[in-house]
Parts: structure tokens; sequence; C-alpha cells
């Protein structure tokens, strides 16, 4: 009894600040609270056409807002409904999660004395009822899968724009590279230069003598395309065979060729991405990103928290990963 007492004082004292921060809204609004001696709380306030939330961490001073999204008619007085029924009915102690771990729920509402738990292994009848009503009040104000306050939406949304840069560049290539294989000149040449470290250098090139007919002799230097294999094979003095453009230029024909075939292999890529963006809109919809105001952010899955920025470094590597690569897409 003295474990439990304690129990409910520490979660008191580390949630305090979150029951002050919107104790006013409680007496129009429905407040349902997900709490938990290490992780702190969530609270999800439904108001008669709209749905907030309250996070507070324990390492937060002040609870954290943001809204969720609008109400249609008629949900609030479902939920309303429930919850009167909870309240006044089934006063009794509730947990959804076994008592070892220390997850609750409360719920307060018109200035009703709120329904606490914390040591009880399930959620009474009315509780269930109630906890669904708020679930379904959650989802219809957070929007559908693509919104960009959900997980798979929001990855789905970052690497849809790479994919189709992707798309647009490869066919760009692939146009470029039809063109010269059908329209440009075969013609031999001779190395005259070869510059660069190895043929790894981003900076190699090589330099090549050619003739055309009715044209003096010509020098061009070609860099682009150029592949380690043929800049190796190019010394000073050897012959290679170009194709010649007259609007594109000059290219060595091995690389181009080269680059024409493993062009179904670059598409891959892409595709992949593709598979990803679609993979997490049908496998994450059901978790929600919330912010703060210093840029970390934490993970709900229906009205508790399963991730958060300030319990673990690298969970803010893994949430963040598509507002990163959003950036570098910028």
């Amino acid at each position: 009894m003295r474990q439990r007492q304690r129990a409910s004082h520490a979660m008191t004292s580390v949630n305090g600040a979150t029951n002050a921060t919107h104790g006013a809204a409680a007496a129009s609004s429905i407040v349902w609270t997900w709490r938990h001696p290490r992780h702190g709380t969530l609270q999800t306030v439904i108001e008669a056409k709209r749905v907030l939330e309250y996070r507070q961490h324990p390492k937060d001073r002040e609870a954290v807002f943001n809204e969720i999204g609008a109400l249609p008619e008629g949900v609030f007085e479902r939920v309303r409904i429930a919850a009167t029924r909870a309240l006044h009915v089934d006063r009794a102690t509730h947990l959804l999660m076994p008592a070892t771990d220390g997850e609750s729920f409360e719920c307060s509402m018109f200035g009703v004395a709120p329904s606490h738990a914390e040591s009880v292994s399930a959620l009474s009848p009315g509780m269930r009822k109630l906890r669904e009503a708020v679930l379904a009040a959650r989802r219809q104000a957070e929007g559908g899968r693509l919104a960009w306050r959900s997980l798979g939406g929001r990855i789905a949304w970052t690497l849809l724009p790479v994919v189709a840069m992707l798309l647009v560049w490869l066919f760009h290539d692939w146009r470029e590279s039809n063109t010269m294989l059908s329209d440009g000149r075969r013609i031999e040449s001779v190395v005259i230069e070869r510059s660069g470290r190895d043929g790894y250098d981003k900076q190699k090139h090589i330099t090549v003598q050619y003739e055309l007919p009715g044209f003096s002799s010509q020098t061009t230097r070609i860099s682009e395309f150029l592949s380690a294999e043929n800049w190796l094979a190019a010394p000073t003095g050897a012959r290679v065979s170009l194709l010649y453009h007259p609007t594109q230029g000059v290219f060595v024909a091995a690389d181009i060729e080269r680059f024409q075939r493993q062009k179904k292999y670059i598409v891959a890529f892409p595709l992949a991405l593709l598979s990803a963006a679609f993979l997490a809109l049908f496998r994450l919809p059901k978790y929600r990103i919330g912010n703060r105001a210093d840029g970390d952010e934490y993970v709900v899955d229906g009205d508790a928290v399963v991730a958060d920025d300030k319990d673990m470094p690298i969970s803010r590597t893994n949430i963040n990963l598509s507002r990163l690569l959003w950036q570098d897409v910028r």
C-alpha cells in the first residue's frame, strides 16, 4: 500500500505542470490522460469542435501543446456519453498494462473528479468503451495516412520528391545517350594527354586529337562519363573510339554504351525508394509525430507515447530522418 502511494505521488509530481497547463479547459472538455512514471504524460483534450494534445516528458519544465485537428459533428457527443458512463458508473481504478510497467490512464470531464488507476491490470468495461471513443476521435481529427503528422505520410512525402527527381534525371540522361548512339558519328582519335592521379580521381580527363571530314584537326578534352577503366586504357598515344554529336559534344564511345547498359540497374534505386514510401504509408499510418518548440519530437501510437527524443538520442535520428532528407532535397 505504501509503495502504491509513493508511485502515485511520483506520477503526480512529475506531471503536475501538465495538469496545471490546461486545468481550466477541463470544465468544457474531456481530458484523457496517459501516464507513465518514466516517460511522462500525454493528454488528449477533446472539445466540441477540435482535439488538442498536451505532452510532458519528465525532463520538460512545461507541457508541450499541439493541435491535432477538427472534429466532425457529433463525435464530441459520443465521447461525452462514454465518459459520463465511465466516470459515474465505473468509478474503479484501471490500467491498460500490467502494474510492473507503471502505465495508467485517467479521465476527467466537466469538473467531475478524475478516475485514476495505478495497480489494476485491465481497464473496466466502461473505461474500455471510453478509450475506444477517444481513439476514434483522435483518428478522425488527425487526418488520413497522407497527413504530415503521420509518420508514414511524412516518410512518403519526403521520398516521393526524391524519386521524382531521380526518375526525371534518369529519363533525361537516357534520352541524351540514346540521341548520341543513334545520331552521333563514330570517329577515331589519338590521346595526346592523360591527366589525373588515378582512374578514380574526380578531376581526371583525357585530351584527344581527331579529324572530321571537311575540317582540320580538332583537339578536345573529355571528362564527362569517363570511367576509370577507359581512363587507364588511354595512355598518351593510345587510339580511342569516340562518339561525336554536333550539339551534345564528344564522348568515349565505350563509356556511352556502358552507361546505357547500366540504366536498368540504376533505375532500381528510385524504384526501391518508391517501394519504401508505399510501405511506410501502409505499415506506419497509426504512428503520429508531435513537435516541440526546441525541435525535439515524439511518436504517438493511439493515446500513448512510444518514442521520444528526450528518452534516447538515437530516436531523434530515426524520427527526423525524413526532415533531414527533405532539407537535403531543398
